[in-house]
């Protein structure tokens, strides 16, 4: 189980230091399993991404910041274009 070594070393804690019974202890042994298999599920994808990746992911991040902004250019230019207003030099 992943986290087994958190999970005994709590355990340790509530019989040792807060003075709680065993079936107390494995009572919330049984509740704090789950959360750690959730977490270890939850930490698989972050740990798949690879360092050969990262140049990857900051160009696709590069390539849609420009998309972006060149959009936002025209689109500016078109409602420039549109309005006869904001062309006329005051």
């Amino acid at each position: 189980m992943p986290g087994s070594d958190l999970l005994n070393s709590f355990s340790a804690y509530l019989l040792d230091e807060c003075g709680f019974s065993p079936v107390t202890v494995q009572g919330r042994r049984d509740c704090l399993q789950p959360f750690f298999c959730w977490l270890e599920q939850r930490k698989r994808p972050v740990s798949a991404v690879n360092a050969r990746d990262i140049p990857v992911i900051q160009f696709i991040v590069l390539v849609l910041a420009a998309f972006y902004v060149v959009m936002n250019i025209v689109t500016d230019v078109i409602a420039l274009m549109a309005t006869p207003r904001r062309r006329i030099a005051r």
